[in-house]
């Protein structure tokens, strides 16, 4: 794995261990929550209140926004569920998006692959993205789908026989 692969599973690893606090509730503090579990239950008490934020039992680590009322949230962010009519329109309108590649070679494809947006990138490959693009580095948006875990991500970009 070359140099930038393994810069980007690092930053994947380490983007894990942050957390993002919506309606004052945490999502996504793997490491917060084993350093958590690892106090005394005032130390946690203390920990929290010099955060500013209730992180809650330290031995559970909620993925997505409301994801006990809405599991389908675990699987498609609820954001890309919303838009996804929008987005269909916009690549209607402008399909060339679908091949602009950033200065890594990076297309609209392989963002949503490595963000695990399954109808993003189910939409695009209806509309004309080249599941084979690759980056400067060689790689698809299939290798991210995988290397990330989205397996509904990588289902879509399997290759058809």
């Amino acid at each position: 794995m070359s140099n930038k692969a393994k810069a980007f599973a690092f930053r994947l690893t380490t983007s894990a261990t942050g957390y993002s606090c919506a309606t004052g509730i945490p999502y996504g503090g793997f490491t917060v929550q084993a350093m958590r579990g690892q106090m005394t239950e005032e130390e946690r008490t203390e920990h929290d209140a010099a955060w500013g934020i209730d992180f809650g039992d330290p031995w559970q680590v909620l993925l997505a926004y409301e994801e006990k009322e809405h599991p389908e949230n675990l699987e498609e962010h609820p954001m890309c569920r919303n838009c996804i009519d929008d987005f269909r329109q916009q690549l209607s309108q402008n399909p060339d998006f679908l091949h602009e590649q950033d200065e890594d070679g990076y297309t609209p494809l392989h963002h949503d692959a490595i963000a695990g947006n399954a109808l993003m990138v189910k939409a695009m490959l209806e509309y004309g993205a080249n599941p084979a693009s690759t980056t400067s580095e060689g790689y698809t948006a299939l290798d991210f789908a995988r290397l990330t875990g989205w397996q509904n991500v990588a289902d879509l970009l399997e290759p058809r026989h």
